[in-house]
């Protein structure tokens, strides 16, 4: 895929994440919490501005309850072999997504810009599809 539109990409994720932490900012906690996607949305952003994260920097991004449970998620994410991490320094991992986690996370960027054009918003019907 070419790096403009993986450049495009981003800024969708961008905007997912955006969206998501105001949604969680308006309602109570625990609602809108997807740690998983939030990590693999994240990966890719910083992946596309060529930015490597420790698991540290990634955590205090990421809505998680415990970083137990952050971790948890991260070693399903390596299980699926959507990321990776390697030693930085200390205590710290760099985590990154693998070629297959960058394209699948591009994938499913693709496909929700696709369902997103094709929802229409009715005020008294509420959403519809084509």
């Amino acid at each position: 895929m070419a790096s403009k539109q993986y450049q495009q990409l981003a800024i969708a994720a961008r905007q997912i994440l955006v969206s998501k932490r105001a949604l969680q900012r308006s309602l109570p906690r625990g609602l809108v919490n997807d740690p998983a996607v939030d990590i693999l949305l994240s990966l890719f952003v910083h992946d596309v501005d060529r930015v490597v994260m420790t698991d540290t920097e990634l955590g205090a991004i990421v809505d998680c309850a415990t970083p137990s449970a952050f971790n948890r998620w991260l070693l399903a994410l390596e299980a699926e072999q959507l990321t990776q991490r390697r030693v930085a320094h200390d205590d710290e991992f760099f985590v990154e997504l693998t070629d297959h986690g960058r394209k699948r996370v591009a994938n499913a960027l693709m496909k929700a810009a696709g369902a997103e054009r094709g929802v229409r918003i009715d005020p008294l019907q509420g959403y519809q599809s084509p």
